[in-house]
């Protein structure tokens, strides 16, 4: 199972990826 977007921590801000690829 793949999530269509995934979250991710930086520096503390949080960032939402998404891939519609």
């Amino acid at each position: 199972f793949n999530p269509p977007s995934k979250v991710v921590y930086f520096c503390g801000i949080t960032y939402e990826i998404r891939d519609v690829n």
